[in-house]
Formats: structure tokens, C-alpha cells, sequence
């Protein structure tokens, strides 16, 4: 997703503090403008002048003839990310050392007749490229689109970096920056100089909220879905361990949830505007992590390290081992005690674009803790909260209406003041609607009772509850894959 960074410039004090007040109130992050009156003038204020909003990441961008003269005064002020220009004199590998050692970003900006090839040897050191179009030391400047195809050589040779743009962003062409692969739209005049800079804020981001990967069809999602169950298939073969029906059944809920539900970005995981994924019943993580991999949080091949020693993908969720994850689970009917918590932080922070999305067992719900949690969403009228139920109708001792009777489930819900929704949870489509139902209701947390079939996509598989905690051996695993590939004989496989 696309970052907005309001940029300031001031030359003195005051212009400075009026500046930042300016966007205090909605900015997200800032690029700080100094100029050295040298490299580029005038001369804006002095570093030691340099301050921000609590809780607003900044970053600096020098426009200084010798930019590693002033390294242990930016230290000091703790940015989150430092940009200076390749044409600079000075050391750029050691300054670029000495803030990452310190936690802090390191970046590059490029005149407009610099040539991404003279930082090539370079970029492994090298956090975010700034492709500079506009007026050194001045607001506005003219948008130079020819300078986009500097992006694509950037993102052949590293995938990963981030990008910013510098000049001339208007609402009239940010959609076109960011359809040509750019990361960060640093926007000066058009906010600073607009008479509600909150509301030409806003109009980016509602330009900015456009910028979703391409909708995949329901077809396309099928197929997504069920390049997941083959993944999940062969990382439970590798562990030797780990549970099956679940995450198999939940295949198509995460689908929908990834590929077109949440808004995220897996390139920066703890993006300030991210919707929010809890996974309660940790134990079908492995769904999680494949879908996680399918969207571009990390490679596939990881997937094969599940349960191994050392690795970030474990057999239940922890939260601190892999970006991405929002909450670490194991002891069932935590989850939504967790997101009622973030959603009143939500409201707290006014955050009110979000939402917290939180997938749940049928068989947790013989936990107490999740219908105090049920209450008090209900009490604080947490409408940012949707919930969905696996509703698999399994559990590792049974039956859950042997186990426990959990029916009528929507009676339960609604009787604790939820807005309940019933779908069939493997149908992609109804998954997406239910969402855009939930996102719809403004006085109840919302619950998606989701009615699914363990093990889906393996017929010897499904159904059975001896398949909630059992993995395929190796015999089983080649015959999963072959149903699945062929969804259960009706088409012919590629493999064969």
C-alpha cells in the first residue's frame, strides 16, 4: 500500500511549528525537509531546531553538501529514516552503517539526471530510494513521469526496496505515481498550501485506498484457495506433525480475507493503517503462514520449515517470531479477549478506518473467556471488531455437539448483543460479502458464523475429527495432493 508523508521546509522556527501543526492532527509520516544553503538553498532551519509529533514516524531528507557531518546530531534525534543524496560528497556506505546500527533507515535520493545504475553497487546498503522531481528547496515542481522508469530497473535489482517520490504530487497524478510502482508520495504545497490540509490529506487517501493488488476473480480465488490446501498439505507432511482439518477447511476463508478483505501491506507489516488478523484457534496456523507466503510476506519455500527447531513458523502462532502475525495463541479462547482490547485502543486512537478481523474454533467456544469477551464488545458497542466462527462442527475428542452442544450458536450470539451473519464458509464469495456486510454495521461487534468442512478438498479427509490434530504421512499426502489438484477426480491434473 501506498504511504502519504506530508513533507515540511521552513527556514525559520515559527514557519516550522506552523507547519507541523498544520498536519499534526492526521499525519501518519513526515519527510522533513533541510537544506544546507550549499548543496540547495536557502538554508531551511538548523537540525538542532528539528522536532515532531509524538507517535509520528519522520524522516529526514538533507539536501547537505556534506550530509555525514551531522550523523551524531540526527542520532541523537532518533528518525526513523534518513535520506540523503547520492550526489553528496561523504562516505554513503559508512553513514548508511552507522544508522542502521542505530535502527535507523537509510536512504538515497536521486536528482533527475542521476542514473539509478551509479548507486547499483551500493544497494544492498540502501533501506529506500527518493526519486527526486522537484525544485531543490522548495515545495512543488514539475512531475516528471520519465523518471519512473527508474523504478523498474530499481525493483529488478531489489525487489524489496522502497520507493518515494519528491515533486509535484497533486491529486491529479498520484494514481499515476502509483501505478508506476511508487512506494511513498512525499506531498509538500498540495497539503501545506491547500486552506484544509486535512481534506487534501484525505483526498489522497481515498486515492491512496485504491491502490489494492488487481481484484482476483471468485475463479481466481478458487484456484488461490486451493494452491493453499496443496502447501498446507505438503508443510504437514514435511513437520511429521500438526493439525489437518482445520486449516484445510479454512483455506477458502483466508483466501477471501488476504486476497481481497484486508487492507495490509506485507512490505510493511506494521503499516499504521493495517486492518487487523487474529488467529485464535492457533493450532490451524498453517493455513495462516501458507496464505501469508501466497501474499507476499515471505517465500514458500520457509513453509517447509514448520515445527522445525530455529524456525519463525512454529505450530501455533508467535507473535514476535514473524512479521505479520498479530498475536501469538495456543490456550484456546483468547482471541477475541485480544481483539476487544486493540479495538477499544482503536477507538482510543481514532482510528476509525480499520478493523480487526478475528477467526475463531467452534469447539473454543466451550471457553468461558470468550463469552466474557462476547459482553464486553457488546457493552462497548465494538463495531470495528468482526468475528468469524469456524463452524466445522469438529474438535480433537469428537463431535462438538457430542463434546459440548454448542447450538443454536446464532441464538447464543445475538442473546450476548452481536449482529450475526450465517454463510457457507467455503464459498469465497459469500466470505467477501459477509465482510462487506459487517463492515456495514455500526452499533454491534459482528460475528460471521462460517459453516465449513474439515479437511475440504480431501475426501478421506473430510469430516472426520480424527483429523483435527493428525498430519498425512508421506502415502497419504501424495493421494491428498492428487484430490486436490484434481478437485477430487473432476478435472485432470497437471502433475499427472
Amino acid at each position: 500500500m501506498t504511504v502519504i508523508c506530508s513533507t515540511v521546509l521552513a527556514k525559520e522556527p515559527d514557519d516550522f511549528r506552523e507547519q507541523m501543526e498544520r498536519i499534526a492532527t492526521f499525519a501518519e509520516r513526515i519527510q522533513i525537509d533541510l537544506t544546507d544553503g550549499l548543496f540547495a538553498g536557502p538554508k531551511s532551519i538548523d537540525i538542532d531546531k528539528v522536532w515532531w509529533p509524538h507517535g509520528v514516524k519522520a524522516d529526514l531528507h538533507l539536501m547537505y553538501h556534506r550530509p555525514d557531518l551531522f550523523m551524531d546530531k540526527i542520532i541523537k534525534l532518533r528518525p526513523h529514516m534518513v535520506i540523503v543524496h547520492s550526489e553528496a560528497e561523504g562516505d554513503l556506505i559508512k553513514m548508511a552503517q552507522k544508522l542502521q546500527s542505530q535502527d535507523i533507515k537509510f536512504g538515497l535520493a536521486l536528482l533527475k539526471d542521476t542514473e539509478p545504475e551509479t548507486i547499483k553497487p551500493i544497494l544492498d546498503n540502501i533501506d529506500h530510494v527518493l526519486i527526486f522531481s522537484g525544485n531543490l528547496g522548495h515545495f512543488g515542481g514539475h512531475t516528471d513521469f520519465s523518471l519512473l522508469k527508474k523504478v523498474k530497473r530499481l525493483k529488478n535489482w531489489k525487489p524489496e526496496l522502497e520507493i518515494g517520490w519528491d515533486g509535484g504530487i497533486t491529486d491529479k497524478n498520484a494514481q499515476k505515481l502509483i501505478d508506476g510502482g511508487i512506494d511513498v508520495l512525499n506531498v509538500g504545497g498540495f497539503i501545506q498550501n491547500n486552506s484544509s490540509p486535512e481534506n487534501a490529506y484525505a483526498t489522497l487517501k481515498t486515492i491512496v485506498g485504491t491502490d489494492m493488488k488487481q481484484k482476483l476473480t471468485i475463479e481466481e480465488l478458487e484456484l488461490k484457495a486451493n494452491a493453499i490446501r496443496e502447501d498446507i498439505i505438503k508443510m504437514l507432511e514435511a513437520a511429521g506433525s500438526g493439525h489437518s482439518a482445520g486449516p484445510l477447511g479454512l483455506a477458502d476463508i483466508f483466501t477471501a480475507l488476504y486476497f481481497d478483505v484486508m487492507k495490509y501491506d506485507p512490505k510493511r507489516p506494521d503499516w499504521n493503517d493495517r486492518d487487523i488478523l487474529l488467529l485464535s484457534n492457533g493450532h490451524c496456523v498453517p493455513v495462516q503462514y501458507a496464505t501469508m507466503a501466497h501474499a507476499g510476506y515471505f517465500d514458500r519455500k520457509e513453509l517447509m520449515t514448520l515445527r522445525k527447531f530455529g524456525s519463525r513458523l512454529q505450530g501455533h502462532p508467535e507473535r514476535e517470531k514473524l512479521p505479520g502475525l498479530e498475536n501469538t495463541s495456543g490456550p484456546l479462547g483468547c482471541g477475541l479477549s485480544q481483539a476487544a482490547g486493540m479495538a477499544l485502543a482503536m477507538r482510543m486512537n481514532k482510528d476509525h478506518h480499520r478493523w480487526i478481523y478475528v477467526v475463531m474454533g467452534d469447539g473454543e467456544q466451550d471457553e468461558g473467556n470468550v463469552w466474557e469477551a462476547a459482553m464486553l464488545a457488546a457493552k462497548y458497542k465494538l463495531n470495528n471488531i468482526i468475528a468469524i466462527t469456524d463452524r466445522n462442527n469438529i474438535q480433537i475428542d469428537g463431535p462438538t455437539e457430542t463434546v459440548m452442544p454448542l447450538e443454536d450458536l446464532k441464538a447464543k450470539w445475538e442473546a450476548f448483543g452481536w449482529h450475526v451473519i450465517e454463510i457457507d464458509g467455503n464459498n469465497i464469495d459469500a466470505v467477501i460479502d459477509a465482510c462487506a456486510m459487517g463492515r456495514a454495521i455500526v452499533e454491534k461487534p459482528v460475528m460471521i458464523i462460517a459453516h465449513t468442512i474439515p479437511g475440504k478438498g480431501v475426501d478421506f479427509m473430510e469430516y472426520d475429527f480424527h483429523w483435527h490434530g493428525s498430519p498425512p504421512n508421506h502415502e497419504q499426502a501424495v493421494k491428498a495432493l492428487h484430490e486436490i489438484r484434481t478437485l477430487q477426480g473432476k478435472i485432470r491434473s497437471e502433475h499427472e
